[in-house]
């Protein structure tokens, strides 16, 4: 416990430092000048690299009233303005007998689930990314996928905020209904906020929803960790810009590839990373969480524990699901250290496999 308290510390300490020196070599300004450039550059950074992939695009997504409501939180209303959310699905009907929703986390963009260490570079240090993609898995065990960029991230719109994590599962919700029908049924599995979105999408839409699976978020964010309250507020956010802050939550939290985070980060919108950032301390859906339908894998990769994290935190939400199982994973003896946040794409054979026999374990699960 000691140790994991002073590796977050001093992870923390290098972190505030970064931030400080920038703040006195004036890159506020120039970062975010950077930053905001290169958001007319993003759809031409971010070709879908798969020659598996059926249709992609767009979809329109309009909430009702009923559904802004629900998903607002103390922050005030959610704007009522449509929104372009992007998309990219392998699904076909007559040949996929599963179908499986895959949500990135806050930063990141669809692409994270086709590439490999071929179309992106910092995966060459991932283990098994050598001409397979996450995507390529999937369909090796028997599923087809659709992966959706969540408002502020890759080539998806960025409306104005607040952003939340139950209003990411209602807009994958209205994309997926959109392409596939109200009834059409799927697994989902998130990693980090899409975890979340996954989480909250099993608890209101439990009956399209067949299994939910991922790590790095908890029904409840409220209690978090000083790492995420201080890179979750806007202006720690817009001082840093977000060449710095890949670099200063790379030492914050541990994520393998240790280039993947510099190669994400340079590929989002500032200001949907700020709005989404937000939305994490502000979620909370525990007290129903016991009304989930759908059964609900959570993994813990023990280094998810320097991203404010413990298994006890997981255990708490396991034991209000019906149906729910988690899966820890703990280092070799023999190996150093890599099962961190970004384990999914540092380690994804060993990631997955649970996830995998999750699915096919529960593959007919009624619902609600």
């Amino acid at each position: 416990m000691c140790t994991r308290v002073t590796q977050i510390m001093t992870r923390l300490t290098v972190a505030i430092g970064l931030l400080c020196v920038g703040g006195a070599l004036v890159l506020p300004g120039v970062l975010e000048r950077r930053d905001r450039a290169l958001r007319v550059a993003i759809p031409r950074l971010l070709p879908t690299p798969s020659n598996r992939i059926q249709r992609e695009g767009y979809v329109k997504v309009v909430h009702s009233e009923a559904t802004l409501a629900r998903v607002s939180d103390v922050r005030g209303p959610v704007p009522a303005d449509p929104v372009q959310l992007y998309y990219a699905t392998t699904y076909d009907q007559a040949s996929c007998p599963s179908h499986v929703l895959l949500l990135h986390g806050t930063g990141d963009n669809a692409n994270s689930w086709f590439e490999t260490s071929a179309t992106n570079p910092s995966l060459r240090q991932s283990r098994g990314f050598d001409g397979v993609s996450i995507v390529d898995r999937f369909h090796e065990a028997g599923h087809c996928v659709t992966v959706i960029e969540h408002r502020g991230h890759g080539r998806s719109d960025v409306p104005p905020g607040p952003y939340t994590v139950p209003l990411f599962a209602a807009d994958a919700h209205a994309v997926m209904a959109t392409l596939f029908g109200a009834a059409h049924r799927y697994h989902v599995v998130g990693h980090s906020v899409g975890f979340g979105a996954a989480l909250s999408l099993g608890l209101n839409y439990g009956e399209n929803v067949i299994t939910v699976a991922g790590s790095g978020f908890l029904s409840d964010r409220t209690n978090a960790d000083f790492a995420a309250w201080l890179f979750s507020r806007e202006p720690v956010i817009k001082a840093m810009g977000m060449w710095l802050l890949g670099k200063a939550g790379r030492l914050a939290i541990q994520c393998n590839p240790a280039s993947r985070m510099d190669w994400t980060v340079a590929r989002v919108d500032i200001d949907g990373f700020a709005r989404t950032s937000a939305s994490w301390l502000h979620y909370n859906e525990q007290a129903r969480i016991h009304e989930m339908k759908p059964p609900t894998l959570y993994l813990f990769p023990a280094l998810d524990s320097l991203a404010g994290y413990s298994v006890d935190m997981f255990e708490k939400d396991v034991k209000l699901i019906p149906k729910a199982k988690l899966v820890q994973f703990t280092e070799p003896s023999d190996e150093a250290p890599t099962y961190d946040h970004c384990m999914p794409f540092y380690r994804p054979e060993t990631y997955f496999s649970p996830v995998f026999q999750w699915m096919a374990a529960h593959a007919d699960a009624p619902s609600q």
